[in-house]
């Protein structure tokens, strides 16, 4: 390549030196989306005298340092699939004017990409490509302006954070921060960090925790100091307040306070307690092999109850089931909080002397998951609350089963008491 020309200047974006003129330009980038760059330089001979042109000035954007012989067409022209273009380029005819300075306004003839659309790794090897050739003359005629004649692998100049990076920290004279009138920045996924979450929003939703965590608790906190919180229970499916609640104004409540209708109450409903004391009318079953022992129904006279009783002196635990078969009450509602009680002995604390076991149907015939009801042992009289899992059917005025298995063995006695059912019932 002939050593024509020669730009020389300042710079704030490249400094380009070679077989044209030496380039010294400096850059304007708008407070917004920047349309143009103000580039400038003096554009000479190689031997230091300005010309006076005109010439056309060819830039281009690249994300390499070298220019490569495949990297223009047999006419002149940028190839468009050369490996580093990065799809932007403009030509400008410059009439250099004293001393051969010149200005170019890059953007005029061709918009300037986004920096947005160019990936992190193309804008930390952004590199601008400089270009001269006679207005008259062919695009064969470009001759490239290297910055560096002595390393042949710097043939274009790269591009410093100026231009851009003035764009991102000012966008309309404000800057990127936390404060008053700052510039909120989005992490990845387009979402605000926690400390630029802003104090109102006119949008019609606004979403916390849009990662989907959703096997942590999520929360909206008030006030480092006061450390209110209204949070989210994902294991509990419900909100939790970490203060009191108030109410100015009306209340509507769907479900359960408390465990407690208020809608029912509301109606005029009230809790019933039903018991069933042994001998209480039952069927018996021995169910499987494990049958040998003795059921009866006996009396304790220190709490004063009668309870079933049942023992086997077989040295592996031995079986047997009560089942009883009741009926809801046609103003029937809900059950309470805890609807079945059990009083038992077992005589052992261990279950694997004696225990007690819950098998219970709901209305529609359906096995239904108890909670609290299985393995049940104590050496002397206790009372297991026992609660319903899952959706069970309860239809009002329709039965339902429940079957109590007694294990025992090396004469261990199982010993069930009363039964207490809890239910709201509908009293109009």
């Amino acid at each position: 390549m002939n050593n024509r020309f020669a730009i020389i200047g300042w710079t704030t974006i490249c400094l380009l030196a070679g077989s044209l003129p030496i380039l010294r330009g400096s850059v304007l980038a708008a407070s917004s989306v920047p349309p143009i760059y103000l580039y400038s330089g003096y554009l000479m001979t190689a031997s230091g005298n300005p010309l006076s042109g005109p010439y056309r000035m060819r830039f281009s954007y690249w994300n390499n340092p070298d220019a490569l012989a495949g990297d223009l067409l047999t006419s002149g022209e940028i190839n468009p699939a050369a490996a580093g273009y990065l799809g932007w380029q403009e030509a400008d005819t410059v009439i250099p004017g004293n001393k051969g300075a010149f200005t170019v306004y890059l953007g005029s003839q061709n918009p300037l990409p986004s920096f947005g659309m160019f990936s992190s790794g193309d804008l930390s090897t952004l590199h601008l490509q400089v270009e001269v050739r006679p207005e008259n003359a062919p695009d064969t005629s470009y001759e490239l302006m290297d910055p560096d004649v002595q390393n042949q692998a710097l043939d274009r100049s790269p591009v410093p954070a100026a231009p851009f990076a003035t764009n991102a920290l000012l966008l309309d004279r404000r800057g990127i921060g936390t404060g008053s009138g700052s510039v909120p920045l989005l992490l990845s996924g387009g979402m605000l960090p926690v400390s630029a979450i802003p104090g109102k929003t006119n949008a019609d939703s606004f979403t916390i925790d849009a990662d989907a965590s959703s096997t942590q608790d999520v929360s909206l906190k008030f006030g480092e100091t006061l450390g209110k919180t209204l949070a989210y229970d994902v294991l509990g499916s419900r909100f939790v307040f970490n203060a009191d609640l108030h109410i100015q104004g009306n209340l509507t409540v769907t479900g359960l306070v408390n465990g407690v209708n208020l809608s029912a109450i509301a109606s005029g409903t009230g809790s019933v307690l039903a018991v069933l004391h042994p001998e209480f009318a039952a069927a018996y079953q021995g169910d499987g092999e494990n049958n040998v022992g003795q059921l009866s129904v006996r009396h304790d006279g220190g709490p004063r109850t009668n309870y079933y009783a049942w023992t086997s002196s077989r040295s592996s635990l031995q079986d047997y089931d009560v089942i009883v078969r009741l009926t809801l009450p046609q103003r029937f509602e809900r059950w309470s909080s805890t609807p079945i009680v059990m009083n038992h002995r077992t005589q052992s604390a261990s279950a694997g002397d004696g225990k007690l076991d819950l098998l219970l149907f709901d209305t529609a015939g359906n096995a239904v998951g108890v909670n609290g009801g299985s393995g049940l042992a104590s050496a002397s009289w206790a009372a297991a609350g026992i609660t319903f899992s899952g959706s069970p059917t309860w239809t009002p005025g329709q039965s339902f089963l429940l079957k109590v298995k007694f294990s025992s063995k090396n004469g261990i006695e199982a010993a069930l008491g009363d039964i207490e059912f809890r239910y709201v019932e509908r009293v109009h």
